[in-house]
């Protein structure tokens, strides 16, 4: 086995020399490279299942979000309908005070009588 010179120094205390230097092996070096790379490995397939596990998070909160949507908009036509059935129905009562009024002064120019009368029961029968 060929010796790979992999050195560091160490400052000996006495006299300020390089004093040490480490050899690994060829073995040493691949049994190193081996474990480098099962660690590798297992931080990149870590990383994955992180991966897959924020994708599902991710998608959990959009399905959430779409949930809160969908409540708010089912509000939202909810209160659209019945802001237009509370305008139909006030549009209903001034059109019957307009022929209430109306039908009482025609009455009181004394041709009122039963031709208006009728006109204005008619008329209450098609609003509601």
């Amino acid at each position: 086995m060929l010796p790979i010179r992999n050195t560091y120094r160490q400052k000996d205390l006495n006299n300020n020399t390089d004093t040490q230097t480490n050899t690994l092996t060829t073995k040493q070096s691949i049994w190193s490279a081996t474990q480098l790379n099962e660690a590798s490995d297992a931080v990149r397939t870590e990383m994955h299942q992180l991966d897959h596990a924020a994708d599902a998070t991710f998608e959990e909160v959009n399905r959430a979000f779409q949930a809160i949507v969908d409540v708010i908009e089912q509000r939202r036509e909810a209160v659209v309908a019945n802001v237009k059935k509370m305008r139909d129905e006030k549009k209903k009562v001034l059109q019957v005070c307009v022929w209430w009024w109306w039908w009482r002064d025609e009455g009181m120019k004394g041709e009122g009588s039963v031709h208006t009368s009728k006109h204005f029961y008619c008329f209450l029968n098609n609003v509601s």
